[in-house]
């Protein structure tokens, strides 16, 4: 009877046996004395991806790093990537070190490329009988397994990025989050999102900061602290449907939730998550719609309500002029505000186009505002020009062409 390759045949005198020894896959290959490393990184990716290295459905290839290879390598990362806390980096450092098919030595001639189901590619060659991938070579070669086959590497491992980028590096590569990250770096939080680990940032769009909250951020500095902080989790957040979304704090400690809404979207309390599971050498990034703003800054809501005589209010107190203005949030965070609309300037905020109507006429570098009513008008200088007055009426009239409504002393003759 012929066996199968994975089968032995073992002979015992004087007595003819048969034993049946099956191959050892993957996995059980990794208990071996010189693979510590990698058994342990293999013990702590998650269910899934271990698995793969013990099934028999499949047939894999893996570039094996033994212990001697992660001594070119950072010791105290590794202890960590290997402690438990960094799943999804493991998960991707293990599948980056294997292919989805079997490949022996002797099937390289040359060089190829080899893409694989998450588009890395890796870079096989033989050159001088010497195999090796991605410019590490292979010191032993084509160990069989039952789901697969094995090549040691003792140079060095194969490094992704999502071990060698960090959050910091890997969110500079999305642009609608680019607001954020001045934010970041305004508040001074570069160095630890690329040095402090684990953590998770939660990055809002650009589209998420309305601007009354971004004036507050850029001219507050507790208020900027806090938001930046309240954005940032001390935790390996990595989003799957069967996660367990227990509820977890910010840096700033305020409460976070996420859900799964079953329908591949993920929310995290009132924002939506558009980008997930970005996976950095330190953390986790994901984009949210939102700002997540801190309770502890106590900012208020000034919604805009209903006119009244030609006013409205704005937030609990406020009375704006309606038409002219928009109801937003002091750069204190604790007041609403009046704010002229675009095209509005003045005490009442009144459109420019009127004021420009004669009279007055302002002069070069000037510009027209209201004062008192918005009846009466005055020209100011632009920044960095100095008026220069009328000082009689001839000039006034010459200039304006009427002495009334202005005042003269509030009649630049000139800006210069």
């Amino acid at each position: 009877m012929l066996l199968p390759k994975q089968w032995s045949l073992k002979l015992v005198l004087p007595f003819l046996v048969i034993s049946v020894v099956q191959a050892k896959t993957i996995l059980t290959y990794l208990n071996g004395s010189n693979l510590t490393v990698l058994n342990a990184a293999v013990n702590a990716a998650s269910p899934g991806v271990r698995s793969i290295f013990n099934t028999t459905s499949t047939e894999l290839t893996l570039f094996a790093p033994d212990d001697s290879a992660f001594n070119s390598t950072d010791q105290a990362y590794i202890a960590d990537l290997v402690s438990g806390e960094y799943e999804p980096q493991v998960d991707c450092f293990l599948l980056f070190h294997s292919l989805t098919f079997k490949i022996k030595s002797q099937d390289v001639i040359g060089s190829i490329n080899i893409v694989d189901v998450a588009g890395e590619v890796r870079f096989l060659s033989k050159v001088n009988d010497t195999f090796g991938v991605n410019g590490v070579a292979v010191t032993t070669p084509d160990i069989s397994a039952q789901n697969g086959i094995i090549h040691v590497i003792s140079d060095a491992p194969l490094l992704p990025e999502c071990v060698t980028t960090t959050i910091y590096e890997e969110a500079t590569n999305i642009d609608s989050i680019s607001i954020f990250l001045y934010l970041l770096s305004k508040a001074g939080y570069t160095d630890m999102l690329n040095s402090s680990r684990p953590l998770t940032l939660l990055a809002p769009t650009n589209d998420a900061f309305q601007q009354d909250i971004l004036d507050i951020l850029l001219f507050n500095d507790t208020a900027l602290n806090e938001t930046v902080t309240n954005h940032l989790i001390p935790n390996n957040v990595y989003l799957s449907p069967t996660i367990n979304m227990d509820e977890l704090f910010t840096i700033q400690s305020e409460s976070v939730t996420f859900e799964y809404d079953g329908n591949e979207t993920y929310t995290v309390n009132n924002g939506t998550i558009t980008l997930e599971n970005s996976v950095a050498s330190n953390g986790m990034l994901h984009v949210i719609d939102t700002v997540l703003l801190p309770e502890s800054l106590g900012l208020i809501n000034c919604g805009d309500f209903k006119v009244k005589n030609g006013y409205y209010l704005c937030g609990p107190r406020t009375a704006c002029v309606a038409g002219r203005t928009s109801c937003t949030i002091a750069v204190t965070g604790d007041a609403c505000v009046c704010a002229c609309l675009p095209g509005k300037e003045g005490p009442t905020c009144l459109d420019i186009d009127e004021c420009m109507q004669d009279p007055p006429i302002c002069p070069e570098n000037g510009f027209c505002v209201d004062y008192d009513t918005p009846e009466k008008y005055k020209c100011g200088c632009k920044d960095n020009f100095t008026p220069v007055l009328a000082h009689n009426e001839s000039q006034i009239e010459e200039l304006y062409g009427s002495i009334e409504p202005v005042p003269k002393e509030w009649r630049p003759l000139a800006c210069v």
